[in-house]
């Protein structure tokens, strides 16, 4: 299902993350994980001021690693062939055919965004042997393919405080071609679970599991920035349900959704779905998104939403508006079949309906 591996502290200070570049808050954010995607629910929660200030500091290293990656720079194909290994000519051709995305300056020379060199990089799979020569900061496009691999090597860089090899880890698998929803599905998922059931709670269990969600937060926020699409081909909206405080199972499926040629607007944890009418049904026709996702880490009351998210489903066809649902707590609630509603246990689930929306509005 999708992912409920953070839960937010009930003070209103930590809503939302605004940018991939600002993740403020006076405390750190409290995750609970438990088997497959359960998260626990923890009644009390108190932390320490070496916990914020660990964390804390572990977030300004990782601002750093954000910060450095320019992904508007412009590059010259001498940049990124130093780059991949590959002759200046041959990016030269690839770019004459369309392969390669680039501008041209007053005087003619091609130039190639970051942006669009690490797109090209993740379609072709290609390798990069020098990422300084695009302003990659030592991140290599490559990493172990065995899931279980990927999942111990991960879980040994947070355990151990190694938040920029385990940064560089979960990049280089974006960079080496993992979809977002692979990321999320997979070692993210496997981590976080493992971070979970390791320990009850405990000081160290606290601190390391909250020092693992802030980097996968900045991450997931990092890699949307990055394969947001220049022009979107279709508009979606969307956000966790009423009561639901986790943060990071919408901003996932809005970071898929933007992977596969959407723009995405993320209205974040506790969102009713009145809300979500008034970015969807009630808005001008020319205005409407095509796709209206919820997430459902926490239904506390499922006959309640049942029937809302029912009449919402309805409101939304009705209006040509696709709703795609899913979550930890989707199976708590009785949603009969509906045209235009899909239910969903996978991010995987939310990228393809993504993508048929995409290639339907690109004929």
């Amino acid at each position: 299902m999708v992912s409920e591996i953070m839960g937010v502290p009930s003070r209103n200070t930590f809503k939302s993350v605004k940018s991939s570049n600002t993740f403020k808050a006076p405390y750190p954010p409290r995750i609970h994980c438990a088997r497959g995607w359960n998260a626990k629910w923890e009644k009390t929660f108190k932390t320490s001021k070496l916990i914020i200030s660990t964390v804390l500091l572990a977030n300004s290293r990782y601002i750093e690693f954000m910060d450095s990656i320019p992904i508007d720079r412009l590059l010259s194909p001498r940049d990124l062939a130093e780059a991949i290994g590959m002759s200046e000519s041959s990016l030269k051709r690839w770019a004459d055919r369309g392969l390669l995305e680039v501008t041209r300056t007053a005087g003619g020379h091609r130039r190639i965004t970051v942006k669009d060199a690490i797109k090209f990089i993740r379609e072709k799979h290609l390798r990069i042997l020098n990422p300084t020569a695009i302003g990659l900061p030592g991140i290599s496009a490559s990493g172990v393919e065995d899931i279980d691999d990927e999942t111990q090597a991960l879980l040994d860089h947070l355990v151990n405080g190694q938040i920029a090899e385990a940064w560089h880890f979960l990049m280089g698998r974006y960079l080496a071609g993992a979809s977002i929803a692979e990321l999320g599905d997979g070692p993210i998922r496997s981590v976080l679970k493992e971070l979970g059931d390791r320990w009850d709670h405990d000081s160290d269990g606290i601190f390391i599991e909250h020092r693992a969600t802030d980097l996968c937060v900045q991450v997931v926020q990092q890699m949307r920035h990055i394969a947001s699409p220049n022009v979107p081909v279709f508009r979606a909206t969307g956000g966790a349900v009423s009561n639901d405080p986790y943060l990071l199972p919408s901003m996932l499926v809005a970071s898929v959704i933007a992977e596969n040629g959407g723009d995405a607007t993320n209205l974040g944890p506790n969102t009713p779905v009145d809300v979500l009418r008034i970015d969807s049904v009630n808005r001008p026709e020319s205005e409407r998104p095509d796709l209206v996702w919820i997430s459902t880490s926490i239904v506390e009351d499922p006959e309640l939403i049942s029937r809302q998210i029912t009449q919402f489903a309805d409101e939304c066809h009705e209006y040509g508006i696709l709703l795609a649902v899913g979550g930890r707590d989707v199976d708590k609630l009785k949603l009969a079949a509906r045209p235009g509603l899909s239910i969903h246990e996978s991010l995987a689930g939310f990228g393809k309906v993504a993508r048929m929306i995409a290639a339907s509005r690109s004929k």
